[in-house]
């Protein structure tokens, strides 16, 4: 606490007012539900117990053409290429496997699933894909968080134009897209095309993450569509420079309020080379292992780069503390 021209000023960091209860004063935030039914026009799309049946099945694009979609054993057979030759883990083979097998998108469960996306706008986040595919299954929820503006209008607009519209809420085939709305009393605050964004579905991460991680847990507890539901909390959202600390810190403080009042919470990320995160004890002896066979060009380059270039990540366990994952 500070005193500066007669005025006192308390300081909290950014955990104690995400993670306590009552250590800042909170913005009122509601809900705006868009809802629209995925019942099919014809019985072909239906199950006997009336539920929606998606026969799509999942793809991935050709290595060697991405126009080539590969379904099935062609999938399982690239998956398992890639794991002979080492640029993915088994795991991955495992995981995605298991999703070729599937004979249509349905069998997923995705009914009892809550999609939280941190971020929900960000270009390489799966929003419209996954909502493509929560339409098609029919009864699944999804919480987007992104700052007011067209991109997350685009998102409500995805939703809105799918088959069938419906503004029946206690539809059970329907797919519902929650987003909050701050209500504020200044018009200062501009979304992402600087429009004044008051009353519109949208909420800033860094300005909002305590009112956020609030607005998720009620949310996601009170809403009869959304009880005994899993909640997936994912991690999207990238900003330039110094703004991309903030927002990481404000999904991480928003995720750990989150588990801690839901502990059966999935929580899920945007992975690339400059992203610190767990690998598995067999992924960083295989890293291990493949440094100390590199071959001779390898070591020379090292060299050459004055230790720049082709330096191991670390990632496998220290020597002398086997208990040391870094």
């Amino acid at each position: 606490t500070t005193e500066t021209n007669n005025t006192v000023v308390t300081v909290v960091s950014a955990k104690d007012a995400v993670l306590i209860d009552g250590t800042v004063p909170l913005t009122p935030i509601s809900t705006h539900t868009v809802v629209s039914s995925s019942t099919a026009a014809n019985s072909d799309s239906m199950s006997g117990d009336g539920e929606v049946e998606n026969k799509k099945l999942f793809s991935m694009a050709s290595p060697r053409d991405l126009e080539v979609k590969l379904t099935g054993s062609d999938m399982m057979a690239q998956l398992q290429a890639w794991v002979d030759y080492g640029c993915i883990e088994p795991s991955v083979k495992e995981r995605a496997g298991a999703i070729a097998k599937l004979s249509c998108t349905s069998e997923l469960g995705l009914k009892d699933k809550i999609f939280c996306l941190l971020g929900a706008t960000s270009a390489l986040g799966p929003a419209h894909v996954l909502l493509d595919n929560l339409i098609l299954s029919g009864g699944t929820s999804i919480m987007a968080i992104a700052r007011p503006g067209h991109k997350i209008q685009s998102l409500i607009q995805s939703l809105q134009q799918s088959p069938l519209p419906t503004n029946n809420n206690n539809d059970n085939n329907a797919t519902r897209m929650y987003l909050p709305i701050v209500h504020k009393n200044n018009n200062n605050k501009t979304n992402d095309e600087g429009n004044n964004d008051e009353e519109e579905p949208g909420a800033d991460l860094i300005q909002h993450a305590p009112e956020l991680a609030r607005w998720i847990v009620e949310t996601s507890s009170n809403d009869h569509n959304l009880q005994n539901k899993q909640l997936v909390i994912l991690n999207l959202a990238y900003l330039d420079g110094e703004k991309n600390v903030r927002a990481s810190v404000a999904m991480d403080l928003i995720t750990e309020y989150v588990c801690q009042h839901k502990p059966n919470t999935a929580v899920g990320y945007i992975l690339s080379p400059s992203t610190a995160h767990v690998v598995t004890e067999e992924a960083a002896m295989d890293a291990k292992k493949r440094y100390e066979s590199s071959p001779f060009w390898h070591s020379t380059f090292r060299f050459l780069s004055a230790s720049k270039q082709l330096e191991p990540s670390n990632t496998w366990l220290e020597p002398d503390n086997n208990n040391d994952n870094r």
